[in-house]
């Protein structure tokens, strides 16, 4: 499973997101819980239908512990 989530793209914030948060082994909505947002909110971030407001970017990267530069 580690090899197939290392080649995943890193093209977009939520491709960026999605693979920092399963090379942390969280479920969506653990990370969900630990950014203090809806699982939902993950969803659609990681799927690339929305982009975050500022503060919800820093409680991604604070959680991924990286930055928003990176994200």
């Amino acid at each position: 499973m580690l090899n197939n989530i290392e080649t995943l793209s890193e093209k977009t914030l939520g491709d960026r997101v999605k693979k920092l948060r399963l090379l942390n082994n969280t479920t969506i909505k653990d990370f969900g819980k630990k950014c203090k947002v809806s699982p939902e909110t993950i969803i659609n971030i990681e799927k690339n239908r929305t982009a975050p407001y500022i503060t919800t970017l820093n409680k991604l990267s604070k959680a991924l512990n990286t930055t928003n530069l990176f994200l």
